[in-house]
């Protein structure tokens, strides 16, 4: 998971999923030169943040900073979205990347299938949607408000069958190991 801040960028990765933190800490180098500060959490998670201006400029000029619900919204609850950035490459390996990294921040494996969670019902059909366009046909939940996401309903995509399973290892992936060693294969 991540946000985004005047100076930079803040990711938040599971602290038993160090492959994922080598991940992030090397494309930030690779990509755009930037060292990564870590930072344990008592929490049970690590902070990788890129302290950049120009990054944060960039991030939004991309246009993949959440959406503000409303003008004079402040504070937290904007609005996550496909970006058009990816949306217009029109590439199956660029929207595969994008699913990835949402399966990472907020997917898991469940009786081997890989599920994506978010409490935002528009996001989870656009998600789904992006799936759906990459060959994968995927189950929609609601799990009501009450549970340990808050106040809001969470909308639970979940992959349709073990071949969609199997396919999404080998064509969409985790970073993580852990995540890739709960999938039925």
């Amino acid at each position: 998971d991540g946000s985004l801040h005047a100076k930079g960028l803040r990711l938040a990765v599971t602290a038993g999923d160090r492959d994922v933190l080598d991940r992030l800490v090397q494309l930030g180098l690779e990509l755009f030169g930037l060292s990564a500060q870590r930072d344990e959490r008592d929490a049970g998670y690590v902070a990788v943040q890129f302290n950049s201006v120009p990054l944060t400029m960039w991030w939004r000029a991309c246009g993949f900073e959440k959406q503000r619900p409303s003008a004079d919204h402040a504070g937290k609850g904007w609005t996550p979205h496909v970006p058009d950035a990816i949306l217009h490459t029109n590439d199956r390996d660029v929207y595969a990347a994008f699913v990835r990294g949402l399966f990472e921040a907020d997917g898991t494996v469940s009786a081997g299938y890989p599920s994506f969670s978010t409490v935002s019902e528009r996001f989870s059909r656009d998600v789904q949607s992006l799936l759906l366009t990459l060959g994968f046909v995927t189950t929609r939940k609601v799990d009501e408000a009450g549970s340990n996401w808050g106040t809001h309903p969470r909308y639970v995509l979940r992959l349709l069958n073990v071949a969609a399973a199997t396919r999404f290892a080998e064509q969409i992936g985790f970073i993580s190991a852990r995540k890739s060693g709960g999938l039925l294969l």
